[in-house]
């Protein structure tokens, strides 16, 4: 279902996990049995699947696409170069704490970034990216978040309910290019 990250990011030493697939999952789920203070594993319901997708840098816009949307970024990334955007992905697999300088450096890189999160954007990651590039004296980037709307989401299956939403991969696509 839908997850605000709002209530979480607030809580000191809490690590927030968002896996991309099944390995991640398992990969993540014993790192966090290892941290020494609490964390939390965001997946949602479903089949784990294996995506193979990494970074891909773009030279208009870079999708920074948190756990489980990676692969629908990637979608919309090769949609996007199709209409002659060039469209970059950057997979989010931890969204606390954050790797502040890993993603400052990245944000003078291209005019555009848009995050892509399953869960509402108010409180999400592209909300905390906001804050971490303001705080840091701003940068020349516009920083757009793409998830759920801030309402009660009817009943439908996942993928009804993202084609009518817009976080489908051509509606990402549509989105982002507009």
């Amino acid at each position: 279902g839908i997850f605000d990250l709002s209530y979480l990011s607030h809580m000191p030493n809490l690590t927030i996990f968002t896996p991309k697939d099944g390995q991640e999952l398992a990969k993540m789920l014993e790192e966090a049995l290892s941290l020494p203070g609490p964390s939390a594993i965001r997946y949602p319901r479903g089949a784990a699947t294996n995506v193979l997708i990494g970074n891909s840098q773009g030279r208009d816009v870079e999708i920074w696409a948190v756990g489980t949307m990676v692969s629908a970024a990637s979608k919309a990334c090769s949609l996007l170069k199709e209409r002659g955007i060039d469209a970059g992905l950057v997979p989010i697999g931890q969204v606390k704490p954050m790797e502040q300088k890993e993603l400052l450096d990245r944000i003078g890189q291209v005019p555009h970034i848009v995050t892509l999160e399953d869960n509402t954007v108010i409180g999400g990651f592209g909300q905390m990216l906001r804050s971490l590039a303001a705080e840091k004296g701003g940068r020349d980037v516009t920083i757009s978040t793409i998830g759920w709307p801030d309402k009660f989401i009817e009943h439908g299956s996942v993928d009804e309910l993202f084609e009518k939403y817009g976080l489908n991969p051509e509606g990402l696509a549509e989105r982002i290019q507009k």
